[in-house]
């Protein structure tokens, strides 16, 4: 099978389907593959409990600095992101692509994807956007991680993107794996955009529009802008889920 791919399921996943998500993992652990459950609760020991009452062997982040999870035999419950492959939220994803419109990406799609979800709303909203892909540049691969420095130039339109959004109200946050915040805090604000490294290591929301927070944390938001997700919909499939579309996904990465 080659490389263990990483699947990342946020918490809000089993607030709605709870049975089936455990399945679910334990189905694709069986198969191969490492998960992470992404929560933005500070007992992480609490949730591992109760995924192991259920039947499914976790272990609680213990690593600040944790950039990959590939054992299959146990959930990482962990409060901060790590490397994925997939990764299932409740919340609305938006995936981000470079080669989209012949190389010029997406980000007019995921402006107007967002402007449909404020118009829900009725208000600005939250946006967390994924550092390395839809917003830094960065070579793919090991290599192009160089100790996470922030070396390359922002993806045209994102910057924009960013000021658009902060200028009409909503907040927005940046998430990284790296452990030095402040590095993307620089990098942004070389390009005309206020930011704040977060300091709070229990946060769970972001409101604040004059300045974009740079975070490792999960935050609620009302859209994530990521390389490769899927937004988990109870209603689909006359009230199934969308695990078939998911199943398909995971299949796709072999």
């Amino acid at each position: 099978m080659g490389k263990t791919h990483t699947i990342t399921v946020s918490e809000t996943v089993l607030g709605l389907r709870e049975r089936e998500a455990i399945e679910n993992m334990k189905e694709w652990m069986a198969g191969g593959r490492a998960v992470a459950l992404s929560t933005a609760r500070t007992d992480l020991d609490a949730l591992a409990s109760r995924l192991e009452q259920l039947g499914l062997p976790a272990v609680p982040e213990d690593d600040p600095a944790r950039m990959y999870w590939h054992d299959t035999k146990r959930v990482l419950v962990t409060g901060r992101p790590v490397t994925t492959q997939l990764t299932i939220d409740a919340s609305p994803v938006a995936e981000f692509s470079r080669a989209a419109n012949d190389g010029a990406g997406n980000w007019d799609e995921i402006g107007e994807e967002f402007a449909r979800i404020v118009a829900q709303l009725g208000k600005g909203g939250t946006v967390l956007i994924k550092c390395d892909g839809p917003l830094h540049m960065r070579k793919g691969g090991p290599d192009g991680w160089k100790g996470g420095a922030m070396y390359a130039e922002a993806f045209p339109g994102s910057i924009e993107r960013i000021q658009a959004w902060m200028a009409s109200g909503t907040a927005v946050a940046v998430s990284t794996l790296r452990t030095n915040l402040d590095d993307v805090v620089a990098w942004l604000e070389a390009r005309g955009v206020a930011a704040v490294a977060d300091a709070d290591p229990a946060r769970t929301h972001w409101r604040e529009t004059s300045r974009v927070l740079v975070t490792g944390r999960p935050l609620v938001t009302d859209l994530k802008v990521i390389t490769s997700g899927l937004t988990f919909a109870p209603a689909a499939e006359d009230g199934r889920g969308n695990w078939a579309q998911i199943a398909g996904r995971i299949a796709a990465l072999y």
